[in-house]
């Protein structure tokens, strides 16, 4: 079977797939097929991951694509960190496997040796050629020399490492013991790139907890939907430019679908600041004239869900600025203004609070999907 092939719909996909790929568990390949289509998204490369736990290991399947795979906005190293903010998110990319308690944890792995029932546990886990993932470079050199199974231990390992380390008691519920200070190991690169560049860059690692990361991914998550809004909006790029002369390449997504609902003949806020007079005055001389080029009901969904994402995205950017300033009290540190969130229409922003904002957009919770 090939990678979009379609499969037989009276036969259940994922056992189809096991037979197709003896070395995965069924569990392993649910989220591989389309629910309506039932064709194979992709088989990633089979691997599992050794994670070190306060009191021992654990070993998790996963799907390695979400940590390699650059061909989506929720796939590739850049967005491991988002998927391990909750178990919900986790779970649809790593798996519990199998978890072992040692009383000797610190010492189990050591150029003297691997403890013996660890290793049994590798063994057993990592057959028929499965790479381990494994989160220190010591611990790839011992177990590819005494085991003969080959390791990765790289970047994109190192951000799943933190969140597992993030979710350990959800992912690892047999796990009672906490990690201590001296034990947190890892740091996700990613989820600080993405802080420094939307919140402020005095952030540090030690600063971010589970409630920042959380609100950090919201805010992504926002970023992607509106970039797959605009997406859909600048498909009239040339017909808008042609019949009104308005250049939209440099617009933002509140920005073209106000003036895409303007259009439509709809009554919207147009924030002063939003538009130039120019830019204003193209805009309502156009009102009537894209009947036979704009739905009308696709740009009402559109400016809706663009302004919820916006909103959204203003609202959980002020409660990660007041989680941080708490963070820096203690040495007497304050993070700056809050940037905007859709530059530069700051206006727009306040307008998109509040519900005397959803009174004048005509946007109500009924309207989200």
């Amino acid at each position: 079977m090939r990678v979009g092939e379609e499969m037989d719909p009276w036969i259940d996909p994922r056992i189809a797939l096991a037979k197709q790929y003896p070395g995965y568990d069924i569990s392993e390949l649910d989220h591989l097929v389309e629910d309506e289509s039932l064709q194979v998204k992709y088989i990633p490369e089979r691997m599992k991951v050794l994670f070190e736990t306060p009191s021992g290991f654990a070993i998790f399947a996963i799907d390695s694509g979400y940590l390699y795979d650059i061909g989506s906005d929720y796939t590739g190293i850049e967005t491991i960190w988002v998927h391990c903010v909750d178990e919900d998110s986790a779970d649809f990319f790593v798996w519990l496997k199998r978890f072992l308690k040692l009383t000797n944890r610190s010492t189990a792995i050591s150029t003297t040796g691997i403890d013996e029932s660890l290793a049994k546990l590798i063994e057993e886990e990592c057959n028929r050629g499965q790479k381990l993932i494994v989160g220190e470079s010591a611990y790839k050199e011992v177990i590819e020399a005494q085991l003969e199974i080959p390791c990765v231990c790289d970047e994109a390992t190192e951000e799943l490492m933190w969140g597992l380390h993030n979710l350990l008691h959800d992912l690892v519920p047999e796990e009672k013991s906490k990690f201590g200070k001296q034990d947190r190991k890892y740091h996700s690169k990613k989820l600080l790139d993405f802080l420094h560049r939307n919140v402020s860059e005095d952030i540090k690692p030690e600063m971010i907890n589970g409630k920042i990361a959380l609100l950090a991914s919201v805010m992504r998550r926002c970023d992607v939907a509106s970039k797959e809004y605009s997406d859909s909006l600048h498909q009239v790029d040339n017909v808008v430019e042609e019949r009104s002369g308005l250049k939209t390449d440099c617009w933002d997504t509140v920005t073209y679908a106000t003036a895409l609902m303007t259009l439509i003949g709809e009554s919207v806020v147009m924030p002063d600041g939003m538009f130039n007079s120019a830019e204003k005055d193209a805009i309502l001389e156009g009102v009537g004239k894209y009947n036979d080029k704009l739905i009308k009901a696709s740009i009402q969904k559109i400016y809706r869900k663009a302004v919820q994402a916006n909103n959204l995205q203003f609202a959980k950017l002020r409660e990660l600025k007041t989680l941080l300033d708490k963070a820096k009290e203690g040495r007497g540190e304050v993070l700056g203004e809050v940037p905007q969130v859709s530059s530069p229409k700051k206006i727009c922003q306040e307008e998109a609070e509040g519900d005397e904002q959803r009174k004048k957009l005509k946007v109500t919770d009924g309207d989200a999907d």
